[in-house]
This record gives C-alpha cells, structure tokens and sequence, in this order.
C-alpha cells in the first residue's frame, strides 16, 4: 500500500515556531542550499524537516537580515525562499554555521520549538548486553546505527532517541556524527510509568497492535545484532538485568514473525508508519520488509499451506503477490526460491 500521509510532525511544529515569532518568510543561503538541502530535490515539509535538525544540530543559523529570493515552497503560511535574486523580501535568513549573521535570533527559535515539541514518542536503545556481539555483528550494529539516526531524522528528531549504557567504542562514535543524542546509564528506567512503556521482543507471547503504539510513550530496543549467532532471548535477559517491568509485545504479521524485518530502523519505522502516518500495522510491516523479508514469508506461508493439504495453485500464489506488495523486479527471485521448496517438499513428503 503506499503512504499517501506526510511526514510532518517537526516541519509544522517548527513552521508554528516561527509564525509565533513573526518570521513567515524564509530565505535560505546558497551555501545552506548546496551543504544541507541537496543533492536530492526536496519538498517543503522535508525542507524546513531538515532546516529544524541542521538548527538543533548547530550546523546552521537563523537570522534578521533584508535579504531576498525567489519562492520554492510554502507550508502552514511560512514561505520559503531561494537566496538567487532580488525578488521577494524575507523576514528570516537561513545560514551555514560558518557564514556571516547580523542579528541571530537562532537561540529564540530553538527555546519556543522545545517547549512545542512533545518528543514524544522516544525510542531507548539499550545497550546493556553490547559485549555480547561478535566484531562482525559490532560493525553491523554501527552501521544500523547510522541509518537508524539517518533515518529518524527525516522523521523527527535526535531528541526522540535515548542510548542506554553504550559501551566507549558507541560514544566516541556518536561524537563524531555530532550528534545530540541523549545518554543514560540506565536510571531514566526508574523514572518510566509502566503503562507508558513496551519492551520489543520477537520472542514476547503477546503480539503488538495499533493500540500499544499509540498509547505509549516509551518503545524499548535492545541494541543487539544476531546475524552470526543467534540469541533467541536476550530481550528478555536485558529486561531481567534492568529489573523492569514493562508490558514484552512482538511485532508480528498475521500471528506469525517470519519475515518480521529485524534491523532497529526498519522496526522504528514500523512504529512511525503506524504513531506518524495512521497506516494499518500490517501496511507498516510488509511497507518495510526487504526483497528477502518476504520471500522467507511467502515461502513460510506455502509450507504452511502445504503442511494443512489446503490446495496451493496459480491463483493462491497470485494472492501471496499481491499481498505482500511484490513487485516484477522481485518476482523471479522470488519464484526461483519457491522452486526449490516445491522440490524440497515433494522430496520429503515421498
């Protein structure tokens, strides 16, 4: 299903932050322009999404100048300029960190948008069993860390993330993303509702739903990749080690995890898809799985199927297709890969 909703939780928050301010035009510099806007062409929400983030994140200013631009989006009756020509008068100007600014009133800006924003919902990556890794699955876990702060950022903030006990190989890394992520040794635990808070964990017996999402505040996830060896319960060691006793949900589609995408970005996107977007859950889930996602599911789901003697034929597998959203580019591999389960299944059920 595609999302047809807007990613723009910080975009009307921080266009809400200026209007109170008396700034409903924004010029943004050449050198904000090429460093933090490009190179991908971006909307408007997106666009004022990443001015708010480079703002929080110190990389660019806010100031009073008389500049002017051309127009190239407007949202929530805050224009935004281009700094090219003699055209429009802007209230605002929107610099890099490095460049010249007369009056700042960047600090203003970001003291009225804290206070609107509700950070809220906040994802706490625990670290705690972070020895447990192996040096490959550290790297791995570095690398979902990048995309993971990457792609959260396109959504929200770095104030939607807490890193819990992170080892000092994690710290000096985060301090050279610049990043504003928060870091806690674990008491922020003590000062949790439980209600507000779920543990994710594939293994929990009770299955996550819309609801869980949107009532809670708090979505915990244990930083621990296991791709090289498999650790079906350290979710569950990790609660027992921080002594908490929030609700354990797993995030499943139609009762099963087989194709569940594992990687914390992906997870966190789940989240947003359904918390942000109002997508169904099963639309967040199969939105977000990879080629490989689903053809473990699909080839679960005819096994199954086979395992019941229910009948699998052309018209089934068409429905699976459809079902899972797969695409022409996917379908070869696809079928390749249920080719051989057919021939492993005939063997074994002689």
């Amino acid at each position: 299903m595609q999302n047809l909703f807007k990613d723009d939780y910080v975009a009307s928050i921080f266009a809400d932050t200026l209007r109170i301010l008396g700034v409903n035009s924004v010029a943004i510099s050449r050198r904000v322009v090429k460093k933090h806007l490009y190179p991908n062409k971006k909307s408007t929400i997106e666009m004022l999404n990443v001015i708010a983030n480079s703002m929080l994140l110190g990389r660019i200013r806010i100031c009073r100048e008389k500049v002017y631009g051309t127009p190239v989006g407007f949202y929530k009756n805050i224009l935004l300029l281009y700094d090219v020509k003699k055209y429009i008068e802007a209230g605002a100007y929107v610099v890099d960190i490095h460049e010249g600014c007369t009056t700042e009133i960047t600090n203003d800006i970001i003291s009225l948008f804290l206070r609107m924003y509700p950070r809220n919902p906040i994802i706490l990556i625990d670290a705690i069993l972070w020895e447990l890794h192996h040096e490959e699955e550290k790297k791995k876990a570095i690398k979902q860390l990048i995309i993971l702060i990457s792609t959260l950022r396109k959504r929200l903030t770095d104030l939607n993330i807490i890193l819990i006990s992170p080892p000092a190989e994690l710290m000096d890394f985060i301090k050279k993303l610049g990043s504003t992520i928060e870091v806690d040794d674990g008491s922020i635990y003590d000062t949790i509702d439980p209600s507000k808070a779920v543990v994710l964990d594939p293994y929990a017996h009770e299955e996550l739903n819309v609801y869980d999402i949107m009532k809670n505040q708090y979505f915990v996830i244990g930083f621990l990749i296991d791709n090289k060896f498999s650790r079906p319960y350290a979710t569950y060691m990790l609660k027992l080690l921080r002594g908490i006793n929030f609700k354990r949900k797993a995030i499943k589609l139609y009762n099963s995890t087989v194709g569940i995408p594992k990687e914390i970005n992906k997870i966190i996107d789940i989240i947003l898809d359904v918390r942000l977007n109002g997508l169904p859950l099963e639309n967040a889930i199969i939105d977000n799985m990879s080629i490989d996602d689903k053809i473990r599911r699909i080839v679960y789901d005819i096994e199954r199927q086979v395992l019941e003697r229910k009948t699998i034929d052309e018209h089934y597998i068409r429905k699976l297709f459809a079902l899972y959203n797969v695409n022409e580019a996917q379908l070869k591999k696809i079928c390749k890969r249920i080719r051989r389960a057919a021939h492993y299944w005939v063997e074994h059920s002689k």
